[in-house]
C-alpha cells in the first residue's frame, strides 16, 4: 500500500515565472515582520500558491525548507476559504528563527487580511 501524498498538486500552485513575476507587480500585500505576502486574482475559482524563499531570508536550506513546510501546510488547511487569488509568499529573516506556532499565526493573520482586502476592494 502506497503512502498518502499530501502534497499540493499542480493546479494549487505557481510555477511559471511569468505568474509570479505578474502577482509581485500587480498584487496586493500583506507583511508583517515573519512574512510578505502579494496577492492576486487568477480567475481560476481556487487559490494558488507560489513560495520565495530566500537565502537571505533563511541561509541553511533546512531552515528554507522547513519555512516552506509550514507555508504549505497553513496554505492546504486555509484554501478552502481563500479568495481566488495567486499568492505569493516570501519569509523574512526573523521567520528563520522563530517557533513553528508564530508562524502558524502569522500566516492565518495574512491569509484572513487578504481575504479582506478582496472583498473590500473591486479585487475580485
Amino acid at each position: 500500500m502506497a503512502p498518502a501524498r499530501h502534497g499540493l498538486s499542480k493546479s494549487l500552485r505557481l510555477l511559471a515565472p511569468r505568474d509570479f513575476a505578474a502577482v509581485m507587480k500587480h498584487g496586493l500585500r500583506s507583511r508583517d515582520e515573519y512574512f510578505s505576502i502579494a496577492a492576486r486574482p487568477n480567475g481560476l475559482g481556487h487559490a494558488r500558491l507560489g513560495l520565495a524563499i530566500s537565502r537571505r531570508a533563511a541561509a541553511a536550506a533546512v531552515t528554507r525548507n522547513r519555512l516552506k513546510r509550514q507555508v504549505r501546510e497553513s496554505f492546504r488547511h486555509m484554501r478552502n476559504g481563500l479568495a481566488s487569488v495567486d499568492l505569493v509568499v516570501m519569509a523574512q529573516p526573523a521567520a528563520a528563527h522563530a517557533p513553528g506556532e508564530q508562524l502558524r499565526a502569522s500566516l492565518n493573520r495574512h491569509w484572513e487580511r487578504i481575504t479582506k482586502q478582496c472583498k473590500e476592494s473591486s479585487f475580485h
